[in-house]
């Protein structure tokens, strides 16, 4: 209908609109409206209002719930319960839903994850949920897709202070009691970024020990299931598997991994043996945190030499965890005629995320921003902004979102406006997370790396990797 009204002619949204509510007998237009006409998107909350009706309320959700925000959507909601499952549309701030029988125990929003808004539980309907998924009739009921948003949704609100961020902690230890570990490739990598998104927060802080402990506790059983190497009987997600997990735990400092990676590295080295493609970021980063300078070294010396794009990007980036000493020279060293111009902000991007670097980059884009403006700002506004955005992103202090404010108020970047913006905006957003959420945290935290049994279960596996690389 759409195609055959404006062939060879002209259209506008509304046209699409008009011929989609033609066709369905809907109101398309007015819903529609609500989503192209205004930023952002909704927040849903559910509650149980009755033993047979749910209360579901909405506002526009924001990456911090101290922020004030406006907006109102016209929203198709699917609901699933154990009995029923309804689809309603949601038009007003609050709305509630009659249903035909008891809601005795679970409740599930967004089914199938086909719907775009965000869900927060009441206590009691989250709980319920969580029960669901460690039991046996789930995959009767839901599928992997709802399993992932939930986790997102947790991992969103937690951020935003609508949850406490320890509560996404408490999910994640709560999987890893799971009677049987989370099989799904999509689920357990939103689970794994998640988990090192909060040990990034953490490190420089007192839990930051702690979180690491905690990571490899929850990684290392997964790392057990699939080993280093792979195997003739691997399946696709095996691999898929194995390069998250290895990746996740070089980055919070599992010695065992260290261990063996740095061994492929030399192998590679001095034997010529191949590094899967996958783990060779992982890999590099290894031999830069286990021997520095023969890490730096080599890993500078397999970008001068590699011919291709693909390998010398991945060089630069795992040449960002190289060691305070040559982290200055590699500032230097991305401007200079051996990288490219297009590569630049993927070395300086790789230090900045350094915890020792991030002040490194700081100071040098504040002594040369003179140099980046002539250099970058005509012509390269892409290299520009990712310069800028990455040099202070990684802040997470009030102190530090004041200072980067207030110079970036006195060398104004135009072409880089928005990505400064979107950087003084993470590193407020991770100041009040780290103000509101460090103490439960530390506490939290605290309590599951002291517990007898947590912290058997982790010395005897790394035992086993360090000694006798019993991971095949």
């Amino acid at each position: 209908h759409y195609l055959q009204k404006h062939q060879y002619g002209n259209a506008v949204t509304e046209d699409l609109w008009d011929a989609l509510e033609a066709t369905s007998g809907r109101s398309i237009a007015a819903m529609m409206s609500t989503w192209t006409k205004q930023t952002g998107y909704p927040l849903v909350t559910v509650s149980k209002a009755g033993p047979r009706q749910l209360r579901l309320q909405q506002r526009r959700f924001l990456v911090s719930a101290d922020a004030q925000g406006t907006g109102k959507w016209i929203i198709p909601i699917t609901l699933k319960t154990r009995m029923e499952e309804r689809k309603v549309v949601m038009e007003g701030d609050d709305m509630l839903v009659d249903m035909v029988h008891d809601i005795d125990s679970w409740v599930k929003l967004n089914v199938g994850q086909n719907e775009f808004y965000r869900v927060q539980y009441s206590p009691d309907l989250y709980a319920a949920l969580l029960d669901l998924m460690d039991s046996d009739a789930y995959s009767t009921w839901l599928g992997p897709a709802d399993k992932l948003g939930f986790v997102n949704d947790t991992l969103a609100l937690a951020k935003a202070g609508v949850y406490s961020l320890k509560s996404f902690l408490e999910l994640v230890s709560r999987i890893r009691c799971w009677r049987r570990p989370e099989s799904n490739y999509y689920v357990f990598a939103a689970l794994v970024s998640g988990v090192i998104e909060v040990s990034k927060l953490l490190e420089g802080s007192a839990a930051e020990a702690n979180m690491k402990a905690f990571s490899q506790n929850f990684l290392l059983p997964y790392m057990e299931r699939v080993g280093y190497a792979p195997k003739d009987d691997d399946t696709h997600e095996d691999s898929l598997f194995r390069t998250v997990l290895v990746s996740a735990l070089v980055s919070v400092d599992h010695q065992g991994t260290l261990t063996h990676t740095c061994k492929m590295f030399n192998d590679f080295i001095e034997k010529g043996v191949a590094i899967p493609a996958d783990l060779r970021l992982s890999t590099y980063k290894s031999i830069l945190r286990a021997d520095p300078h023969k890490g730096y070294t080599s890993v500078r010396r397999l970008y001068e030499e590699s011919s291709l794009s693909e390998e010398k990007r991945r060089c630069l980036v795992a040449l960002g965890a190289a060691d305070t000493q040559y982290l200055s020279d590699l500032i230097e060293y991305a401007l200079s005629p051996k990288v490219r111009s297009q590569d630049v902000v993927f070395l300086i991007g790789a230090i900045a995320r350094n915890p020792k670097g991030t002040p490194l980059v700081w100071a040098w884009v504040k002594a040369s921003i003179d140099t980046l403006m002539e250099r970058y700002a005509k012509g390269q506004n892409f290299l520009m902004a990712g310069i800028l955005g990455s040099a202070a992103r990684h802040f997470k202090s009030r102190d530090k979102h004041a200072e980067v404010s207030a110079f970036f108020q006195e060398h104004p970047c135009p072409t880089a406006a928005r990505t400064i913006q979107q950087s003084l905006e993470s590193i407020l957003a991770s100041a009040r997370i780290l103000e509101r959420d460090l103490a439960k945290m530390s506490a939290f935290l605290d309590e599951a790396c002291n517990t007898g049994g947590e912290l058997s279960h982790l010395e005897d596996m790394a035992r086993l990797l360090v000694l006798g690389g019993a991971i095949p």
